[in-house]
């Protein structure tokens, strides 16, 4: 496997509201994904799930 996928997120969850982000990767030579979620009041939420299956020589990270 020869592909590479580099990703970012952003969120700016504000008063009473919530963010979901669902991350999944199935294996790649590198995959990368970023993730920033800022809560900026009262009630703000922010769930963030991955499932990241590599093998071998490949390599896969979340940063959040």
């Amino acid at each position: 496997m020869g592909d590479w996928h580099i990703g970012t997120v952003h969120a700016r969850v504000e008063r009473d509201a919530r963010f979901e982000s669902l991350s999944m990767n199935l294996g790649s030579r590198v995959a990368r994904t970023d993730v920033t979620a800022r809560l900026v009041d009262q009630g703000a939420d922010c769930t963030l799930d991955g499932l990241f299956l590599g093998a071998r020589d490949q390599v896969t990270t979340c940063f959040t």
